[in-house]
């Protein structure tokens, strides 16, 4: 891969990229975008991209939303800057240079795919995101408002070594986002753990690691805010509160997996004996599709739904309802040929096909 990366691209990854840069590499975002690029899991679905009725800061806000940053330091930037363009050609990419367009900005050059993506050199790094996020990071950089020249960045990292090997910050914002959480979720909680949780102090933190070596070997060093870490524990005995047994959210999640469990043994049953029509919730027992104890009268009893199916040939329609609404549940849910099961509060009513789409669980 890399012999027709270098063929492509015309040049030595060594001998001529690598040497054109430093030793630092840097990938900087809010939680939010780090997120929406998968770096904590599967990203979730996209945000739209800036449409022409869109002005200037719609567009910046939709970008800034979606991509992180990435920095490299750079040892020569007359010759990275040279190679960048044939580095898309070793990628496949070349093309795209065709609509590279320059932007000025004060004493920094931010050359522009189209909005796609774009990169400037800022200082001693080069920065590679979409254009809006770049944009952003040239304007900081003029106006000084940088990461270096940030207060709580240079009090929470005071600790770390100067011969720093790696390090990752992570603002005081996290701490905001647990108190915004704690407060939604305080009606729920035990009085004593509400009482802890208020007593936390208001002033937020920020997390530190460091990764160092000063002749000793490498150490690995982190600090975590001590409210972070209770509100972080709180937070998760409030979900595990929320979801404990007969709790109308617990109710909601059988009940939707029980629809998909009647959705894909109607599948089954279509696919096999059914001979392209589906099968009532007695046929479906008879070819072991769906244990009898799951369809009973105490199960559902237990998880405080009413179920319901009707078939017509080639069609079904599955719905679950809360026995008692309010208490046992709050939302009803429907699934069809489709598979997709959907739901929505109802007041007790049953669910339909208009409704949206339920999460995974």
């Amino acid at each position: 891969a890399f012999a027709e990366f270098e063929k492509n691209a015309g040049f030595k990854i060594k001998d001529d990229l690598l040497s054109a840069l430093g030793n630092e590499i840097a990938v900087a975002g809010s939680l939010k975008t780090l997120g929406s690029a998968g770096f904590f899991g599967p990203p979730p679905a996209p945000k739209p991209s800036p449409s022409p009725g869109d002005t200037k800061s719609d567009q910046e806000q939709k970008g800034s939303d979606v991509f992180p940053m990435l920095l490299f330091a750079v040892k020569d930037r007359d010759a990275a800057r040279r190679l960048l363009p044939h580095v898309l050609d070793g990628l496949g990419m070349g093309e795209a240079n065709m609509i590279a367009q320059v932007e000025k900005h004060d004493d920094a050059e931010i050359v522009n795919y189209a909005g796609m993506f774009a990169y400037a050199f800022v200082g001693n790094f080069l920065i590679i995101s979409e254009a809006a996020t770049v944009r952003r990071a040239v304007n900081a950089w003029t106006n000084r408002q940088t990461l270096a020249s940030n207060t709580p960045f240079r009090n929470f990292t005071r600790w770390q070594s100067r011969q720093t090997l790696g390090q990752i910050y992570v603002s005081p914002a996290l701490m905001d986002s647990y108190r915004e959480q704690l407060k939604k979720q305080a009606p729920k909680m035990d009085t004593a753990l509400r009482d802890l949780l208020m007593s936390l102090s208001p002033a937020p933190q920020a997390i530190s690691y460091s990764l160092s070596n000063e002749g000793f070997g490498q150490m690995h060093e982190v600090h975590l805010p001590k409210d972070l870490v209770i509100a972080m524990v709180a937070n998760t005995s409030a979900t595990m509160s929320a979801f404990k047994e007969g709790s109308p959210e617990t109710n909601e999640m059988i009940a939707i997996s029980l629809l998909r469990m009647v959705g894909n043994a109607e599948a089954s049953y279509r696919a096999t004996s059914g001979n392209a029509n589906y099968g009532s919730l007695e046929e479906l027992i008879n070819q072991h599709l769906i244990q009898k104890e799951m369809l009973g009268d105490e199960f559902l009893k237990k998880y405080g739904y009413r179920l319901g199916v009707v078939v017509a040939g080639d069609d079904f329609q599955a719905t679950a309802t809360p026995i008692e609404y309010g208490k046992t549940g709050n939302r009803s849910f429907f699934v069809d040929k489709s598979g997709v099961v959907r739901g929505d509060d109802h007041g007790g009513g049953p669910a339909t096909v208009a409704d949206k789409p339920v999460l995974q669980p």
